[in-house]
């Protein structure tokens, strides 16, 4: 079973999703990125539920198939 866990810490989150903890950026009116402020070129997702499913999803696949 896959479990997350999200921690506040103001604008940028720690998502823990199984062992691997990462690191996740944003607001409600910019969306969301993985990674630090300031990754202008990253995906961002509109709601932080939506990055969270994603990374679960990419967690759970197999390689290559995600």
């Amino acid at each position: 079973m896959v479990r997350s866990r999200v921690s506040a810490m103001g604008s940028e989150f720690v998502v823990q999703v199984g062992a691997e903890s990462i690191a996740v950026s944003g607001s409600l009116d910019a969306g969301w990125a993985v990674g630090s402020e300031g990754s202008s070129d990253a995906y961002r997702y509109r709601s932080l539920d939506e990055l969270v499913f994603a990374l679960i999803n990419l967690s759970v696949a197999r390689d290559g198939q995600a």
